[in-house]
């Protein structure tokens, strides 16, 4: 079987950022996966957010899975139950979308988004564009593991995106074929009446609701450049 293939939106001035992912056969190779900082802190809050990184790969026959770890003393947690809104805590956000190949990413593709607090509540959606979004089955939701660790400087969240519901529902193939995919991680943090965000990639508008378009639009590519390296596939263009 092939290695996924996935392409990250390019960064101002004509910059590309890349991140390989990795073919691993347990969850705990995790950590031998490529590892990413959300160490972009969106509009210049004088807070500085907790450090947080993490690392995504496709566990074999299984789908994709991801760990987060935040380096946070005792992370606000009060949501319990899957669906509430956990953004209104300390959490982290995954968050992929998908694109027919050769064509520009748009806000009305099929995206996916997995917010989690550091009591293992989710909130995740999945939907084209951001109207008729719905959640996960119960089935799917199961299937993910979702899971929080709270220990005494940090907190860690990890869950599998099922290799099923990523072929069924969003035509992406771990062999890169189907569609191609994009993604950011995004640090949630409530201080006081403050929302303090960071993310893996930078966005480019204020509001928390419009996270998806800032993320897509005004973003072209020209063709990409398609290399593959052994245990690694990736894509990478510039923007124009």
């Amino acid at each position: 079987m092939g290695v996924p293939l996935l392409v990250l939106v390019p960064l101002e001035g004509g910059h590309t950022l890349e991140y390989k992912i990795k073919t691993i056969s347990s969850k705990e190779e995790i950590v031998n996966c490529n590892r990413f900082e959300i160490d972009h802190v969106q509009w210049h809050h004088a807070i500085t957010p907790p450090k947080a990184c993490g690392y995504m790969g496709y566990l074999k026959g299984e789908g994709l899975y991801v760990q987060i770890c935040t380096e946070e003393h005792d992370p606000l947690a009060r949501c319990t139950e899957h669906h509430e809104m956990v953004c209104k805590d300390s959490a982290v956000e995954v968050f992929l979308a998908f694109a027919e190949k050769g064509k520009e990413l748009t806000n009305n593709d099929m995206y996916l988004n997995f917010e989690v607090n550091a009591n293992g509540a989710m909130y995740a959606k999945y939907g084209f564009g951001r109207q008729g979004r719905q959640f996960l089955s119960d089935e799917i939701y199961k299937e993910t593991g979702v899971n929080s660790v709270i220990e005494k400087d940090h907190w860690t969240m990890s869950l599998l995106i099922p290799e099923k519901f990523l072929k069924e529902v969003c035509d992406y193939l771990p062999d890169g074929s189907g569609k191609e995919i994009y993604c950011n991680f995004i640090k949630f943090q409530k201080i006081r009446l403050l929302n303090i965000i960071s993310a893996f990639h930078q966005l480019t508008v204020r509001s928390q609701t419009s996270i998806f378009r800032s993320f897509l639009q005004k973003r072209k590519w020209n063709k990409p450049e398609i290399r593959k390296e052994e245990g690694y596939g990736f894509i990478s263009g510039k923007r124009l």
